[in-house]
């Protein structure tokens, strides 16, 4: 038996870290403690968030269509993680499975009023997921987006139009019990690392497209998830601003544990659908999704492929093994070094 087999009863991940927090055992049913306990067995995989045998099917009367079939992934603390791939090949429909926005229902919820209500809401489609969704090691497969500790930043930006910007990044914190004596700090510390420091009093009704995305990704900040989930997050910037953010919005939410605040997850990490391959020279694990137009004609599901960097010093990144897997001259379409025009 490993630990990761018991991780439904606490053992890994959360009880784990609970212990380490309090510096004693904590009590589980029984009265042995997490420490005796988790010394007893293996190592918990020191993953944050796992895919296990995922699949997508999406049907309609008249067809139904799997979009995505038994896709294992697993992402781990600090890790940056860039999808890629064709359009049409499940990108998005990945990262909604991540968030919880497209999800596996309990059983029971079939037959509530509450699932017949979305029946008659939406009765051309309805979608179905097979397998598991994990966070450290704790199945959260059933969970709603908002109880996962997850943050996503949509190509739609869904902010209030009513709000300001300043009270847009606040509503997170306030949702999520922030002290208000902090909401000051921490709005100004996001704003000035997305250069929107000075819109804070503006609405969105104002702002341009790039300035919006900045306001979105503000807000997912301060919602301090574990797992940042970013669906084209830079699209609408300019190629200095977007390349410029990039680096430092990302590597600060990754890397700047000495400064974050205390809200913030300890263990954090980076899931980043994009076009563009800039984005993924630096990523420490690539996914590559293809799903061609005969695969699509066919209702194939999309086939997946994953890159990650080897550690060590003769380590290979992730960005060289995508590059001599050939799989970049099939890839051409988006554009290494294309500029596009943005609207920061």
């Amino acid at each position: 038996v490993c630990s990761s087999d018991l991780s439904h009863r606490g053992l890994c991940g959360f009880g784990a870290r609970r212990t380490e927090r309090l510096g004693r055992p904590t009590a589980l049913k029984g009265g042995h403690g997490v420490a005796k306990q988790l010394a007893m067995l293996p190592a918990c995989d020191n993953v944050l968030m796992e895919l296990d045998k995922v699949s997508v099917t999406f049907s309609t009367r008249a067809k139904r269509e799997t979009l995505l079939d038994g896709i294992d992934l697993k992402i781990r603390p600090g890790e940056l993680a860039v999808v890629i791939g064709d359009s049409g090949s499940g990108k998005s429909s990945l990262l909604n499975v991540m968030a919880g926005f497209i999800r596996r229902k309990p059983p029971w919820s079939r037959n509530s009023l509450a699932g017949i209500l979305r029946a008659f809401e939406s009765p051309l489609q309805n979608s179905s997921v097979g397998g598991r969704v994990l966070f450290d090691g704790i199945d959260k497969t059933h969970v709603q987006p908002r109880d996962r500790p997850v943050g996503l930043v949509m190509q739609r930006f869904n902010l209030y139009r009513h709000m300001t910007v300043r009270e847009n990044l606040e509503f997170p914190m306030r949702m999520r019990g922030v002290p208000k004596a902090r909401w000051n700090s921490l709005t100004g510390s996001v704003a000035e690392r997305l250069r929107i420091e000075g819109l804070l009093a503006v609405k969105p009704d104002r702002l341009s497209g790039g300035q919006e995305q900045r306001v979105a990704i503000g807000k997912m900040l301060l919602r301090f998830p574990a797992v940042a989930l970013l669906d084209e997050a830079f699209s609408n910037l300019d190629y200095d601003l977007r390349a410029e953010l990039r680096r430092d919005v990302l590597q600060w939410f990754l890397k700047d544990s000495e400064n974050a605040p205390a809200e913030q997850a300890e263990r954090r990490a980076v899931v980043f659908v994009s076009h563009n391959l800039d984005d993924a020279i630096h990523a420490d694990q690539i996914v590559l999704l293809k799903r061609s137009e005969e695969m699509a004609r066919k209702r194939e599901p999309s086939t997946i492929r994953v890159f990650r960097s080897s550690g060590g010093a003769t380590g290979t990144s992730a960005w060289k093994q995508l590059h001599n897997s050939g799989e970049i001259k099939i890839l051409k379409e988006l554009a290494v070094a294309h500029r596009p025009e943005g609207n920061a």
